[in-house]
């Protein structure tokens, strides 16, 4: 049985698993709209991140996804 691990990750952590499924490129274009603060504390979070399956980061942008469509960002 698969275990679920991005389910008891906190709303930071989940933000971090986004930032590692993105990739780096894509990645450093988010990183362009945050502060230092919010820069330093989202990569300790993702050194902190235990090893993601693909399972799990496809679970993380389908969650961003739905609620990108709920709020009507394209």
């Amino acid at each position: 049985m698969a275990r679920n691990t991005t389910k008891g990750l906190s709303p930071l952590g989940r933000a971090a698993a986004v930032i590692v499924a993105l990739g780096s490129d894509e990645a450093a274009s988010v990183y362009k709209y945050l502060t230092e603060d919010e820069i330093e504390r989202l990569s300790v979070e993702v050194a902190k991140l235990e090893k993601l399956t693909p399972s799990d980061l496809q679970e993380v942008i389908d969650d961003v996804y739905i609620i990108s469509e709920l709020l009507g960002h394209d």
